[in-house]
C-alpha cells in the first residue's frame, strides 16, 4: 500500500492547515489595534500626489487620479534630480579616470 492511500492522516502535513483558536488569539489575528477616521482617507476626486480636488484631471489605466499640473510639476522635479545626479556620476568618473 502506498502513500496516496491514506489521504485524511496526511492533510495538513505540508504547513497548509489552518490555525487553532488558541493559536489565533496568542498572535492577534483578526484584531483592530487602530481606525482609520473619515480625515486619513481621502476624497474619490482628489490628486493622489497632492492630496487636493484634481483640476484637469488625469486617470492611469490602473484607476490612480492625477491632476494634470502636478503630474508635469513632478516630472520636471523629477528631471532636475536626474540631472544633478548624473552631473554628480560624470564628476566621480572623471574623478576616478585621473587617479
Amino acid at each position: 500500500m502506498g502513500r496516496g492511500q491514506r489521504h485524511s492522516k496526511n492533510a495538513g502535513v505540508m504547513g497548509s492547515e489552518g490555525l487553532s483558536y488558541a493559536e489565533k488569539r496568542a498572535l492577534g489575528y483578526g484584531t483592530v489595534k487602530e481606525r482609520f477616521g473619515k480625515e486619513a482617507l481621502g476624497h474619490y476626486y482628489d490628486c493622489c500626489l497632492t492630496l487636493t480636488e484634481a483640476v484637469d484631471p488625469v486617470i492611469t489605466p490602473d484607476g490612480y487620479l492625477f491632476s494634470r499640473e502636478a503630474i508635469l510639476e513632478n516630472l520636471l522635479a523629477q528631471k532636475k534630480g536626474l540631472k544633478k545626479r548624473m552631473a554628480a556620476w560624470e564628476a566621480a568618473q572623471q574623478g576616478a579616470a585621473k587617479k
